[in-house]
């Protein structure tokens, strides 16, 4: 059994579930919208069967699966989603509202915008991608994370807890609130603008560490 989602838009309430393993499942262009309190998610293709993916429930969503991913964009609109496995195959991520955890370092990389909601890191990755913070909380609370792109945080707050935080590229912040009160490490390899809002830089017993121009 396969499934061919041509150009659909489609809404599932309460369970996602296609066990089919075979090659001939297409994506399509389909969006798939899950609603409903704690839906339940479940993807054994080994290439992802969904174009665009998008939570909008509410509660926390499992993915009891070996796999969860879609071939375009994923998108949290509501609730929370904390994968089981590894997110992949995604070419861009959009948190508008809601909770993405990050708690995979195997996830695949791309670019992540965060307009509203929570970004939530809970594990040591390197970002590969383009990342705009424009007014969500992104919450660095694992103990090391680099961003080896262009990080744009132009609304919103940026918590840091305990960390190691590297910036290969370029960091500007224009109008968010930056950092905090605690003991972390910042190194910006390459140039800093801060054009409005607050860069708090680490407290006396962390490091900052500017190699670019600010």
């Amino acid at each position: 059994n396969w499934v061919d989602w041509g150009s659909a838009s489609v809404t599932c309430s309460g369970l996602y579930d296609n066990r089919s393993t075979s090659a001939s499942n297409v994506a399509g262009t389909v969006t798939l919208t899950m609603t409903g309190a704690s839906p339940t998610w479940r993807q054994d293709n080994a290439n992802a069967d969904i174009y665009n993916f998008r939570f909008n429930g509410s509660g926390t969503i499992s993915t009891t699966t070996t796999r969860f991913g879609c071939t375009n964009q994923l998108r949290v609109s509501a609730g929370t989603l904390t994968p089981s496995v590894a997110i992949t195959a995604v070419a861009s991520y959009l948190i508008d509202a809601g909770t993405l955890t990050w708690n995979d370092a195997s996830s695949i990389q791309a670019a992540i915008t965060a307009s509203c909601g929570t970004f939530n890191i809970t594990v040591n990755d390197t970002f590969t991608g383009v990342q705009t913070w424009s007014g969500a909380t992104v919450a660095m609370a694992a103990t090391t994370q680099i961003f080896s792109a262009a990080v744009t945080a132009s609304g919103g707050s940026q918590t840091v807890t305990t960390a190691n935080l590297t910036f290969s590229s370029t960091l500007t912040i224009s109008g968010a609130t930056f950092g905090g009160n605690s003991a972390y490490t910042l190194n910006l390899d390459d140039n800093l603008t801060l054009s409005s809002g607050t860069l708090s830089a680490p407290s006396a017993s962390g490091t900052f560490t500017l190699a670019g121009t600010a």
